[in-house]
Formats: structure tokens, C-alpha cells, sequence
């Protein structure tokens, strides 16, 4: 039986840049997004998570509405990604834990910040979005998260061309929470695995 709390990190300086260019005053169309698959490697993610283990990434494809014309959809072949992997000595093999990347947009940054904006704006007012708090201090452009249900917090960010989430959730015990109380567990995994993921991302964005 695993006898550790799962041991968190820190995000660790970016040696690549991810490849994103954005025309001025114009969207990137979705089939031309970067894989979700590619903004973390495995070396980043033990950084975060020393844990880690069997590190596995699942592609899937987004369906996307165009900021500039909402009568517009198209797909991202792998604008989502589930980074899913174990977390050794802390959480039974059988348990998997995850941070799941989605692209939301890439466009000229200022069209990004609008979007952003308006997105923001209009989460804030929705009844099924918990726990809503402005995140502007974890390394990104900005960033705001809500709380899904009880038990996962999604973290929405910006960084210059793009806008992304990231989410998941982490197995195994974490020290001072009661492994019952699945928001305070959420809420973990938002602050120690969540917010230094979407810090490396951005790190990488041109």
C-alpha cells in the first residue's frame, strides 16, 4: 500500500519554445494548432510532480467556434491532450492522475485578450461556475479557474496568441487535506499541479 503524500514541485525554467505564430489583426485556423501533446515534457512534469510515472499522453481533437465569426466551427486534430501517469509510493498502480491541456484559441494577442476578456466575463455570471476567482499572479498573461461539481477546478489562461486550459485531477493522499473532502483535494491539485503546468506553457509561448 502506497505510504507517501504525493510530493509537489516547481515549475522549472523552459528550454523550447512552442511553435506559434499569429498573423496581426487575424485568427490562427484551428487545423494549424500546435498538438496540446507537445507543451509538456516529461522532465517538466516530474519537476512539478517528482511522483510521476508511466507518463502517457492521449490526443483529441476540439471542435471550435472562431472568435472572428461565430458562424464559423473547425477542429484541432489535437488541440486537447490528457497527460495521464501514476504517482510512485504515493498512489496505488490501479490509480491514474492527470492534467489535461486544451487550446482555446490562438489569434493576434489582441484578439485574444478580447475574447479572453469577454469569456471571463461571461463564466463569472454562469450559476454552474463555482468558486470563481481571478488568477492574474501564476505566471501567465492572466488567468481565472472555476470549480466543476465538486471535485476539479478548471484554470482558463492567456498568454500573448493563445488562450488554453488546463485541468485533472491528482490520486493519492495530500498532506493536511482529508482525502474525503474532494474540493480542498481539488483545490490542491489546482495550486500545486495545475497553476505551475499552465506557468510552464506560457513560458514557452512567443
Amino acid at each position: 500500500m502506497p505510504d507517501e503524500p504525493v510530493a509537489f514541485g516547481a515549475a522549472p525554467p523552459v528550454s523550447s519554445q512552442l511553435e506559434i505564430t499569429a498573423p496581426a489583426g487575424d485568427v490562427v485556423p484551428a487545423a494549424s494548432w500546435p498538438s496540446a501533446c507537445k507543451f509538456l515534457t516529461d522532465e517538466e512534469l516530474k519537476a512539478v510532480l517528482p511522483q510521476a510515472t508511466d507518463i502517457k499522453r492521449v490526443p483529441q481533437g476540439v471542435s471550435i467556434v472562431s472568435i472572428s465569426d461565430k458562424s464559423q466551427t473547425s477542429v484541432a486534430p489535437e488541440g486537447s491532450c490528457s497527460y495521464k501517469f501514476g504517482l510512485e509510493g504515493a498512489a496505488a498502480e490501479e490509480f491514474i492522475s492527470s492534467l489535461i491541456v486544451t487550446i482555446d484559441a490562438v489569434a493576434d494577442p489582441e484578439l485574444i485578450e478580447e475574447h479572453y476578456t469577454e469569456t471571463r466575463t461571461s463564466e463569472s455570471k454562469r450559476d454552474d461556475r463555482k468558486q470563481f476567482e481571478n488568477q492574474s499572479d501564476l505566471g501567465p498573461d492572466d488567468c481565472y479557474s472555476w470549480l466543476y461539481a465538486t471535485s476539479e477546478f478548471h484554470l482558463v489562461c492567456r498568454q500573448g496568441p493563445m488562450m488554453f486550459e488546463v485541468r485533472g485531477n491528482g490520486s493519492g493522499s495530500f498532506t493536511g487535506v482529508n482525502d474525503t473532502d474532494l474540493t480542498a483535494r481539488a483545490r490542491v491539485w489546482l495550486e500545486k499541479a495545475q497553476a505551475p503546468a499552465a506557468k510552464i506553457i506560457a513560458a514557452k509561448v512567443p
